[in-house]
């Protein structure tokens, strides 16, 4: 607004013009009251923009007199920029509308000092009909200050949170997320445009099932259930699920926000990535307790676990059983074939020592070729059978360098842990390797009892032929769960009357498994026995038969010399066996196999988790591990497994079998699972295989 040129007037005319009242004139008492009265930045104008009057705060803002200021230009007192943003934008929209509101000017006071106002005008005619303006103006300048500060302030903290490499997330009252810096958003594989205004739950996944590594908190309650004086962090550590599919371990820091009121106006949550070192730990962890050569547990492990066994059986009337195993003729694979064969070997017999205990037992590498076994729960009796099926399985792997195959065995000390009997931790392990060392001057490959009086004395397998029992063949009833499986059909197992289950023993170099064939040939040879009613042969074979010519050239015989057709016999290979050697496991069944022979995998367990060796070898049944249906009534994850077990065999063309069955209720359960064959007590206890052949047609003999 251009000054106008100068008007005469009367200078001693103090007062402003007065117009009268109405909604369309300018109110003479409004303007007289805030004249005299109100501290308002106020003047009032005519359409040139020339000041025709002023109140008395205009006159100290602005640091003049009156007749200074009256009769100049509004424009005057404004910036050079102001002045042109208001002749050439705002003057000619205020003309036509005949009001503007809030327009933001810089002004000049008299003193040269400038300040940030907003000038609000209203135009309206007087009593002689003349347009006037009347011009309000707000001191702004220092709400302009500390919104520039202000403006400063979040600048600042939105660089840092960008900046920063913690993941910051807020959220309202509700639950609602309101922001996601940079950090967070790449964390949680999520932008803040698709953040903003979500359940935090669906932007900061939990997975619901995961185990915390740390206090378990619910992020989404702190908003809700904090109280205004809350105002401490809670941290804790858990696994999210990001938005690109993976997922993390973070540490998160939650802290409620609270408004001026003392209300919880929502959350801070802080996250940082701590996979890689949550990952680290456990690397760490998982070498202080194990064994590096063989991962089974290492001595510290194995103490720690003894020492609570100790304690349970101190202070109830449960009994445990320790082992202490010495590996025998270990020196000659180390000095036949060096000591990274030695390694290999230990690492496949650790394998072979896991597949042949119960679930919940524990084994573990003491140094060199020394092993330790913890059976939870386990009565003395229980322990001699699990001891000398250890001892079997050891004394039967064959382990082949080259052209180079070894044998090893090994020598068995046993403690029972009952009652005040069990002292601590040091004494144990000295008792079992007491009678560990007894086994070793009684020949090795034996299995020794340190009795309470402190000396070894009941042994176990590999004794002499004159001290052992007589053994014989026995049959169990093994019946179709189904129509899908006809006939009769009998489960066959050597037994002892002292020890039911244990095998005799190999002291003379007799192999059992060439000791049932010849024992199944004897009793064959009967008359009353050649019968082709028999459906079926299972014999079981491990490791050390597999590259066996002897017993290949015995089973031979047996189909050359008996009335059995090659297909009423089937040879079982346990499939811990299988996956250590499954070359040796293809060569065996291709031996037999082109002579029309059956076979089975037994002790199935892997196969859940990797089926490949179920297409490679060409087997005919699926004999489900024992421990799954002796667990079947207590853990439900056994029934999803054996549910598996038998899909995929049945995908595969196989049968499946059942043992351990020892009441009616799991019977029904088996049948729901789609189980073909089952054994055990609930069908009836074992006849001598000579009975079970007279009164048993269309048999499956499984040896």
């Amino acid at each position: 607004m251009s000054q106008p040129p100068a008007r005469n007037r009367d200078d001693g005319d103090r007062s402003p013009a007065t117009a009268p009242r109405g909604s369309t004139t300018l109110s003479s008492a409004l303007y007289q009251h805030l004249y005299h009265h109100a501290p308002v930045i106020m003047a009032l104008l005519d359409d040139s923009g020339t000041l025709l009057s002023v109140t008395e705060h205009w006159l100290e803002v602005f640091g003049c007199r009156r007749e200074e200021a009256v009769g100049r230009s509004i424009g005057e007192f404004m910036t050079s920029s102001s002045r042109r943003k208001a002749d050439e934008h705002v003057r000619p929209r205020f003309l036509k509308r005949r009001r503007v509101d809030d327009v933001r000017y810089r002004f000049i006071s008299r003193a040269g000092g400038t300040f940030d106002g907003e000038l609000s005008a209203r135009r309206a005619p007087d009593t002689k009909g003349r347009m006037l303006t009347v011009a309000v103006i707000f001191d702004v300048t220092a709400t302009h200050r500390a919104r520039r500060e202000l403006q400063g302030v979040n600048e600042q903290l939105t660089t840092t949170l960008n900046s920063i490499g913690e993941g910051v997330l807020s959220t309202d009252a509700e639950d609602q997320v309101r922001y996601l810096n940079p950090a967070g958003q790449r964390l949680l594989g999520i932008s803040l445009a698709n953040a903003v205004n979500r359940p935090l739950t669906e932007v900061y996944r939990r997975l619901e099932r995961a185990k915390s590594l740390g206090t378990d908190i619910v992020p989404a309650a702190i908003a809700q259930g904090a109280s205004a004086d809350s105002s401490a962090s809670r941290s804790a550590a858990v696994v999210l699920a990001n938005h690109r599919g993976g997922r993390l371990v973070v540490e998160e820091t939650v802290t409620p926000m609270c408004d001026a009121a003392g209300r919880v106006a929502g959350a801070v949550l802080v996250f940082r990535d701590v996979t890689a070192q949550r990952q680290l730990q456990q690397r760490i962890s998982f070498q202080a307790r194990h064994d590096a050569l063989t991962g089974l547990f290492n001595r510290y492990e194995f103490e720690s676990r003894i020492r609570d066994a100790i304690a349970s059986a101190q202070a109830s009337d449960v009994e445990h059983a320790l082992l202490y195993l010495d590996l025998d003729r270990f020196k000659q694979v180390n000095d036949g074939a060096g000591h990274a064969a030695g390694d290999t070997l230990l690492r496949q017999l650790s394998i072979r020592l896991q597949g042949e205990l119960r679930r919940g037992d524990t084994v573990a590498r003491l140094g060199g070729d020394e092993f330790g076994v913890l059976l939870e729960r386990c009565t003395q009796q229980q322990a001699l059978r699990l001891s000398e099926r250890l001892r079997r399985s050891v004394y039967d792997f064959r382990f082949r360098v080259g052209s180079q195959v070894f044998s090893v065995g090994a020598s068995i000390g046993l403690v029972p842990i009952a009652g005040q009997a069990a002292v601590d931790v040091a004494t144990t392990l000295r008792h079992a390797d007491e009678a560990c060392y007894a086994a070793k001057r009684a020949g090795r490959n034996q299995v020794r009892v340190h009795s309470s009086a402190g000396t070894p004395s009941i042994s176990a397998g590999g004794v002499a032929r004159a001290s052992t029992p007589e053994v014989a063949l026995s049959a169990r009833l093994l019946r179709p769960l189904h129509n899908a499986v006809e006939g009769g059909h009998l489960s066959v197992r050597p037994c002892t009357p002292a020890l039911d289950g244990v095998y005799p023993p190999s002291g003379d170099g007799v192999v059992p498994e060439r000791w049932q064939l010849e024992e199944l040939r004897r009793i064959l040879r009967q008359p009353s026995s050649q019968r082709a009613e028999i459906s079926l042969l299972t014999l079981h074979v491990t490791v050390s038969e597999l590259d066996d010519q002897i017993l290949l050239h015995t089973a031979h015989a047996l189909l050359s010399e008996s009335a059995l057709r090659p297909s009423q016999i089937c040879f079982e290979i346990p499939e811990h066996v299988a996956r250590i050697d499954l070359e040796g496991a293809l060569r065996f069944v291709d031996s037999l196999g082109g002579r029309g022979c059956r076979f089975a995998l037994s002790k199935i367990v892997d196969a859940i988790s990797e089926p490949a060796h179920l297409r490679q070898l060409p087997v005919d049944f699926l004999h489900i591990d024992d421990r799954f249906i002796q667990a079947l009534s207590s853990d439900t994850l056994y029934r999803s497994s054996i549910r598996a077990l038998t899909e995929m065999g049945r995908t595969l063309g196989m049968f499946s079998i059942a043992s351990a069955v020892d009441d009616s209720s799991t019977i029904e359960t088996l049948k729901e699972l789609s189980v073909d064959l089952a054994e055990g007590d609930v069908f009836g206890a074992p006849l001598p295989l000579e009975e079970a052949l007279r009164t048993v047609n269309g048999t499956m003999l499984t040896l």
